[in-house]
């Protein structure tokens, strides 16, 4: 006969240690990340800090709206142009 082995429950001090770390896996990378909520914290003002390059927030709000306004203007150019193009349409 085969024993059916019941799982030991974790102690309290293994939780309060996985749960005191969070793992990021990079794909791009190959790497997996081990850190802190301080350390994330830290890792994301950096990563913001990097991307803003110095600029002010009105400054990225306006390179934002040139980004979105140059899109819509593509999107309509394409909407025109395929209009004119469906199928069954000479």
């Amino acid at each position: 006969m085969t024993e059916t082995q019941t799982p030991k429950p974790k102690r309290a001090s293994d939780r309060q240690t996985a749960a005191g770390r969070l793992f990021l896996l990079e794909l791009s990378g190959g790497r997996v990340l081990s850190l802190n909520p301080a350390d994330l914290k830290q890792t994301v003002i950096d990563g913001v800090a990097r991307e803003a390059g110095g600029r002010s927030v009105d400054q990225l709000a306006q390179d934002e709206n040139r980004v979105i306004v140059g899109l819509l203007k593509l999107r309509g150019l394409d909407s025109k142009v395929s209009v004119g193009h469906r199928v069954g349409q000479a």
